[in-house]
C-alpha cells in the first residue's frame, strides 16, 4: 500500500476507555484531552459499543469506534 492510500482510511491512535467508561487514556496510560481534537459529538459511545479511538479521515478529528474492527494503526516508538 503507498503512502497516499493510507490518507483513505481511518486509523486507530492507541487511546480507549476501555477501564473506565468516558476516560480516555493512550496505551501509555497518560490522558486523552477529552475537549479539542473529537469530531463534534463524539466521544458518544454509539450503541454502548465504541471504547477505542480512531484518527476518521480526513485525519485532523478523533472518533470513538468499536474497538474490534479492522483498521490501520498509527505507532510510537520510543
Amino acid at each position: 500500500m503507498s503512502t497516499s492510500n493510507l490518507l483513505t482510511f481511518d486509523v486507530w491512535t492507541g487511546g480507549n476507555d476501555l477501564e473506565t467508561e468516558g476516560l480516555f487514556l493512550w496505551s501509555d496510560g497518560s490522558p486523552v484531552p477529552i475537549n479539542g481534537s473529537w469530531n463534534e459529538g463524539d466521544p458518544n459511545n454509539y450503541f454502548g459499543q465504541q471504547h477505542c479511538m480512531e484518527l476518521a479521515e480526513p485525519h485532523t478529528l478523533w472518533n470513538d469506534m468499536v474497538c474490534g474492527l479492522a483498521a490501520l494503526s498509527i505507532c510510537e516508538f520510543p
